[in-house]
């Protein structure tokens, strides 16, 4: 990670261990005397050590903010740009702290979606961002497979990805048959399979995860649904999703966990974020 603020830097330290998200290596560049964002861009580029590159940036000098996101945007590894001074108030923080140019967000956020950049809008989406990343770096093409245990969490989070123009098809009636002869007995009568798949309250963590003995996860990979999400109100689903965990291995394609409303942290996704 590459941060124009030390503070910053350290707190993002801080919050990757707290989530499991390791860090290669931590930067901070302060007024960029000596050494820029595209000099450790490259660097990371080529370090094997490193999966996804983060940046933290309050502005740019003149052209550097052009040759930066084009350097991004041939990069072969997922880039993150987190960007400070949106406001007016913003653009002056920025300016006294490290005499950057802040620029015309609009622009630059209009500037990283069309090469490709993927920008984080607040510090936990970078988090999320760098850790869904890290694991899964190819595009799902926006169709999302939905696992709740709670019909209110289920509807939101339909609605978060409609407003991201993500898709949540409804699935055939006889892959919701599979199902629900799959999940525990105990929850077979009251959970709904149509997408979101609401397990209901009287799920526990292991239906989420394996819903009965001896047989596979509740989505199995496949064209149309090439991500899934956990929604699990009250208490956090962990599957190990690192490459080489367990549940990693046995879903063979991007899944997230969203335990976050206990911890009053949004789940928020948006246009050019990880899951488009």
């Amino acid at each position: 990670m590459v941060s124009q603020s030390g503070g910053i830097l350290v707190d993002y330290m801080i919050k990757f261990w707290e989530e499991g998200v390791g860090l290669s290596l931590a930067v901070s560049i302060g007024n960029k005397a000596m050494i820029r964002e595209i000099d450790l861009l490259e660097y990371f580029a080529r370090d094997p050590g490193t999966d996804v590159i983060a940046f933290y940036v309050e502005g740019f000098g003149e052209n550097e903010g052009r040759e930066f996101v084009q350097a991004a945007a041939g990069c072969r590894k997922p880039v993150v740009v987190l960007k400070s001074g949106k406001s007016p108030g913003g653009s002056r923080a920025v300016s006294s702290h490290t005499a950057s140019m802040a620029g015309d967000y609009e622009v630059f956020s209009a500037v990283l979606s069309q090469f490709g950049v993927i920008e984080a809008r607040n510090e936990w989406e970078m988090i999320a961002s760098c850790e869904v990343l890290s694991c899964f770096a190819k595009s799902i093409n926006g169709r999302i497979g939905i696992i709740t245990g709670s019909g209110g969490h289920g509807a939101q989070a339909v609605d978060g990805c409609f407003a991201s123009g993500l898709a949540v098809p409804r699935l055939a009636d006889s892959l919701q048959q599979e199902l629900k002869e799959r999940v525990a007995d105990s929850i077979r009568g009251i959970a709904s399979f149509g997408n979101p798949i609401d397990l209901t309250g009287s799920a526990v963590d292991q239906d989420f995860l394996e819903p009965k003995p001896g047989n596979r996860l509740p989505f199995t990979p496949s064209p149309s649904l090439p991500a899934r999400g956990y929604f699990r109100p009250g208490g956090p689903v962990e599957p190990d999703l690192s490459p080489g965990g367990q549940t990693h291995d046995r879903l063979r394609a991007p899944c997230g966990t969203l335990p976050n409303a206990h911890r009053g942290v949004p789940a928020q996704p948006h246009a050019g974020g990880p899951f488009h």
